[in-house]
């Protein structure tokens, strides 16, 4: 049985979670400590208190400090328009009383659930490249290509036209990343100085690069190709 407790639902919150096995934490990044701390005032002991933030260090680190029970960390990485755990990978990062939560791990995996275990501070390591680095490079793509294709009087319909399937691969994801909540990616990209820092860095090698282009510097680009495959393999 599934019970929700809203923004709106706090005088109730006592009714809602005192009889819970399993409290989800799934609010804007930005509100995950305050509620966490809230959540845990009304749980029994023996629940289950668990997150699905895309952050897991302070996350798991402020579900540890407020409820002495069981506690894990999730991230599933997909988005809600996902219908099952089938093929979709889970971030599982442990906090406490595991055997207490193993039922819920084994839900996901006997649902095709591909569950990937790590400490949250090796998954915020990993994700500034995996999502924030991602999200910010589509995100300014379909800035500029919008810009960009506007200036030129050609509609994005036309350019598939003339794509190749690169530029269509292109194409979707940045569709489907602005089909999305904004909030959830401004907060994704905004979270952390660590992740702030890197989209920066970033940023600078999009700039010494297009100088490079810019001072028709073929060899220096082809350098950097090249040391670049090396370090893909």
């Amino acid at each position: 049985r599934v019970k929700t407790l809203g923004r709106n639902d706090w005088d109730n919150a006592a009714e809602i979670l005192g009889d819970t096995d399993l409290a989800l934490i799934c609010v804007p990044i930005d509100r995950t400590l305050d509620i966490i701390g809230e959540t845990a005032r009304y749980l029994p002991e023996t629940a289950i208190l668990a997150d699905i933030t895309s952050i897991k260090t302070p996350m798991l680190e402020a579900m540890l400090e407020s409820h002495p029970g069981p506690v894990v960390g999730l991230h599933p990485m997909f988005g809600p328009g996902v219908n099952s755990f089938l093929s979709q990978k889970v971030v599982v990062c442990h906090g406490r009383q595991s055997d207490a939560y193993a039922w819920l791990l084994a839900f996901m995996k006997e649902d095709g659930g591909d569950l990937v275990e790590c400490s949250p501070e090796e998954h915020d390591r990993i994700t500034i490249a995996v999502q924030t680095l991602r999200h910010f490079s589509t995100f300014s793509l379909g800035v500029f290509l919008a810009e960009f294709l506007a200036e030129e009087g050609v509609t994005v319909g036309r350019s598939l036209e003339l794509s190749s399937p690169i530029y269509r691969l292109g194409i979707n994801m940045v569709g489907r990343l602005f089909a999305q909540d904004a909030a959830l990616y401004a907060d994704i990209m905004l979270s952390t100085e660590e992740r702030r820092r890197a989209i920066a860095r970033l940023a600078d090698t999009f700039s010494k690069l297009a100088h490079l282009v810019q001072e028709q510097d073929r060899s220096q680009l082809i350098d950097r190709f090249a040391a670049t495959t090396q370090a893909f393999g």
